[in-house]
């Protein structure tokens, strides 16, 4: 075989082997593409999907007698589980999809929206006092009517302006609290009807009658007669 041969195939060879790699690699790119746009899918599925909890039950969604779930609302639970609650701010329902406050204050029980007026950031209970939230974004503090406080805890001027709105809230039927996030209210409406519920104190056990005492005398037995 001539050396120009030789030159000849080796190009031939080499050029073979580029683009049996190039298969090669292009196919595990595919694979891998495949398994991380599953991992992506598995990290995106929020946990406890397709659960559901039993009507009443805190964080439910409502059912239409139909079956099909209510949009917008939410059960957070029994008016008389709030009797003995003390005023503050509870954010069990502060996160996506609810993203709203559940709110205790001067008897009143009502849902702020959870959404900063600012940056649109999530807040959440201000561990330092109970009675506040705080977004994390930028430290605007809100109090327990909503409203955005004068500085931040760094004693910077706080960014937040306006005041957190309100979700609709009821009493079902049943005596159940629940928050309609499609129904929204502003500060200047916060005492209209559906802004708020009034918390009601827990019925008083009913006081036991004092068993009856047996009548002097009744069911004694008479002295036997002297003989």
């Amino acid at each position: 075989m001539s050396h120009a041969n030789e030159e000849l195939e080796v190009e031939i060879l080499t050029r073979r082997n580029f683009l049996t790699q190039t298969v090669v690699a292009s196919c595990a790119c595919a694979a891998a593409c495949v398994f991380a746009g599953g991992d992506a899918e598995a990290q995106t599925k929020k946990p406890g999907t397709g659960s559901q909890k039993p009507p009443g039950a805190p964080g439910a969604q409502q059912k239409n007698p139909d079956g099909v779930p209510v949009a917008n609302k939410y059960t957070v639970g029994p008016l008389a589980s709030f009797a003995k609650q003390p005023d503050g701010i509870y954010d069990k329902y502060a996160k996506a999809p609810g993203a709203f406050l559940v709110v205790l204050n001067e008897g009143k029980i009502y849902a702020l929206s959870s959404v900063c007026t600012h940056k649109k950031r999530l807040i959440h209970t201000y561990p330092k006092d109970k009675k506040q939230a705080i977004c994390p974004a930028h430290s605007s503090v809100f109090d327990l009517d909503g409203t955005p406080t004068p500085v931040t805890p760094d004693g910077d001027k706080t960014p937040a302006r306006d005041p957190l709105p309100r979700h609709g809230i009821s009493v079902d039927a049943k005596g159940i609290v629940v928050v309609d996030t499609s129904k929204t209210f502003t500060f200047e409406q916060r005492n209209d009807e559906g802004a708020f519920v009034e918390k009601k104190a827990a019925p008083a056990a009913p006081a036991k009658e004092p068993a009856e005492k047996p009548k002097t005398g009744t069911g004694a037995k008479k002295p036997a007669p002297a003989k």
